[in-house]
């Protein structure tokens, strides 16, 4: 099986080879679109092949068929759009030279709607108030309301929200920024300030969930008023500021506004009750030994009244020294001036505080050497980008100890050195594969997630998805040695971050060992 399975992916990879050859002969996909759950062929959809002859599209007849042709050889996604539908894919139709691609089938799921009221505590209506629908999804690692859909009440106070893929959502209710509604905080139904005290609202296939009525008005914010100290006679222009409220399970980024008093002091709007840290920014005439942004946070709790956080001090940004070097052969040039590394903020640190060397005051040389400016108090992820193809982040170490997975902790001050170690292809290893449905053939479409060592899961960027293509194959490259385990179901948004979701199913996987310059194939069940 397993040589069969390598044949598989490399094969359909080989047979692409050639393709700008003048007797390579256009090809042609040909298939239907019916209804989820009903098999109904679908007519007046909207069927579009991208990929490398450009975007081509057809519309499906009234048996539901469509034919795409001239497209050249090479890898194509293809997506189906009706009104009322949600919008189904196809990712990495490989089509080869002459070929007639037939029985493609796209399914597309009715949309589901959700509909209600939007009042004030006396049961008029308010027009002009933003709803929006959200579900939770994993980004960067962390849990977060994404928003799926949104609408504005009439003068009835009516909203709709329509063309929602089915799923749970939190409906929020946004006031408007009028002077009877600036101080009011978004809602949640049934009416709370909290998203983890609201209550989701199952959105069925094809169906309307109504009545999700939302009374506004007893949910105020309230201020905090804060001094901020040090070299503000010299500021240049006004302070930033982000807020992160830390008495909830994972810290939350607070969208604070921010008006100026006058002689350092401020006034925040826009909290509701509870504990935050507040993280300002501000601009000073940088000098040869210090950096012209100086920061400083300080932690204030919000009950029921506007409150005076006192003074928040802030100080000068460090800047942090590194060496990128190429530890293990690479296979291209590597002119380490092209890099960029970035320290992006984690573990509750705002985005306010991420910095690169491509930021004013930093540098990279051709000889690898870095500069990352403006470096504040927090906890950072390493990221480097703009490498070659086939050039990897092997390790990232700072003062001895290994911070590729686990991240840094910084003071705004930092002493040590941060060594990048890079290397080619033949120190990662790729694992290749074939996803199969239960009654064994293979799945298409398929989300592949590659989970890494418990050890290294504190790093999303560890973490590595793939979509099978028609005949089931995926592969992945660029993984760091070590162990893994391999899992394919339908897209859960995220959630193999999830480690309540993982306890659950991760029995299920497959295990595979990757080498440097190794190439492991597995044969995975979709759960």
């Amino acid at each position: 099986m397993t040589l069969s399975v390598a044949a598989l992916v490399f094969g359909g990879v080989a047979a692409l080879v050639g393709q700008d050859n003048p007797t390579v002969k256009p090809a042609t996909i040909e298939g239907i679109v019916t209804r989820a759950g009903t098999g109904e062929p679908l007519r007046d959809v909207r069927v579009t092949a991208t990929g490398v002859s450009g975007a081509r599209s057809a519309t499906t007849n009234e048996k539901g068929r469509f034919l795409i042709a001239e497209l050249m050889p090479g890898v194509y996604n293809l997506d189906a759009s009706a009104t009322s539908f949600v919008r189904a894919r196809k990712n990495r139709l490989i089509l080869f030279s002459d070929q007639h691609l037939r029985g493609v089938t796209l399914l597309l799921t009715p949309a589901a709607v959700i509909t209600g009221h939007v009042y004030d505590l006396s049961r008029r209506p308010l027009p002009s108030v933003l709803v929006e629908a959200l579900r939770y999804q994993y980004r960067d690692g962390a849990r977060v309301l994404v928003l799926a859909g949104a609408g504005h009440s009439d003068d009835r106070g009516e909203y709709r929200i329509f063309n929602l893929q089915p799923d749970a959502y939190y409906v929020r209710a946004v006031p408007s920024p009028t002077a009877d509604q600036s101080d009011l905080a978004p809602l949640y139904y049934p009416g709370t300030v909290d998203p983890q005290d609201g209550v989701q609202i199952t959105a069925a296939p094809g169906a309307e969930s109504s009545a999700i009525d939302i009374p506004l008005g007893d949910n105020r914010t309230f201020s905090v008023r804060l001094e901020i100290a040090a070299a503000v006679r010299n500021v240049v222009s006004g302070a930033a500021f982000a807020a992160v409220r830390r008495d909830r399970g994972v810290p939350e980024s607070i969208m604070v506004r921010s008006q100026s008093l006058g002689g350092g002091v401020y006034r925040l709007s826009s909290f509701t009750p509870g504990s935050y840290d507040i993280f300002a920014q501000v601009q000073v005439p940088a000098t040869a030994s210090e950096s012209g942004i100086q920061t400083g946070r300080v932690t204030v709790n919000v009950a029921d009244r506007d409150a005076d956080a006192g003074v928040l001090a802030v100080r000068p940004n460090g800047s942090l020294k590194g060496q990128v070097t190429a530890s293990a052969p690479v296979s291209v040039p590597l002119n380490p001036s092209n890099v960029e590394v970035e320290l992006r903020p984690i573990g509750g640190s705002p985005s306010i505080l991420a910095t690169s060397s491509r930021d004013p005051g930093g540098a990279m040389t051709r000889g690898g050497a870095f500069t990352i400016p403006n470096v504040a108090n927090g906890r950072f992820r390493v990221e480097v980008s703009s490498l070659p193809d086939d050039v990897y982040l092997l390790s990232a170490r700072y003062g001895g100890a290994e911070v590729i997975d686990g991240g840094l902790d910084l003071d705004g001050n930092p002493q040590g050195t941060l060594e990048l170690y890079l290397g080619g292809a033949g120190s990662v290893g790729t694992i290749d594969g074939v996803v199969r449905s239960r009654d064994g053939q293979p799945a298409d479409r398929s989300v592949v997630v590659i989970l890494p060592a418990p050890h290294r899961r504190d790093n999303p960027a560890a973490y590595r998805t793939a979509i099978t293509d028609q005949g089931g194959l995926f592969s992945v490259r660029g993984l760091l040695p070590g162990e893994y385990s391999v899992l394919a179901w339908e897209d859960e948004a995220g959630a193999y971050l999830d480690p309540e979701f993982l306890r659950g199913i991760e029995s299920h996987s497959v295990k595979a060992t990757v080498a440097g310059g190794s190439r492991s194939v597995v044969d995975v069940r979709a759960e």
